[in-house]
């Protein structure tokens, strides 16, 4: 939850305060509430860019845009996330890689199923982009390199 104003502080407090600590049973149930300053996950800019490049990768591979998007999200996108060392995102992608063949996979992550890029913070965005504008370059895929909107999403 989003708290920007008294209001939407007294809703997070109400829902808090709802939270029922006892279940039906009668044991106890704790919970954890995190709080942090709130920090857009990327820019705009970011996300124009990804998904400017994804068409154009698509277009030049003569790839559709959700093989595209699957393959660019587990090659790039994936190493990412695994390199938190999060025991959840390990385990799923542990089960997919030892029951789903390799094209499988990549349809799989050209769906919304998986979130890989929304589940970014904006540094690791930025070397998700970085690591796609290496391998176009290292493919011969000319992408966009619109000024502003490149110099902006890659903090430049």
């Amino acid at each position: 939850m989003i708290i920007r104003t008294d209001s939407d502080r007294s809703k997070c407090i109400d829902k808090i305060n709802a939270i029922p600590l006892v279940k039906k049973d009668g044991k106890e149930v704790p919970w954890s509430i995190d709080c942090s300053p709130w920090k857009p996950k990327r820019s705009v800019a970011m996300n124009s860019l990804y998904y400017a490049w994804l068409a154009e990768i698509a277009k030049y591979k003569k790839w559709g845009i959700a093989y595209t998007r699957g393959y660019i999200k587990w090659e790039f996108g994936v190493p990412i996330l695994l390199a938190r060392g999060e025991p959840e995102f390990d385990a799923l992608i542990d089960s997919i890689v030892n029951n789903i063949q390799y094209e499988g996979i990549i349809k799989l992550f050209g769906t919304e199923s998986i979130q890989i890029s929304s589940a970014m913070k904006v540094p690791e965005m930025l070397d998700y982009l970085t690591n796609i504008e290496q391998f176009c370059f290292s493919e011969h895929i000319p992408l966009s390199m619109d000024d502003d909107r490149y110099n902006e999403a890659m903090r430049k």
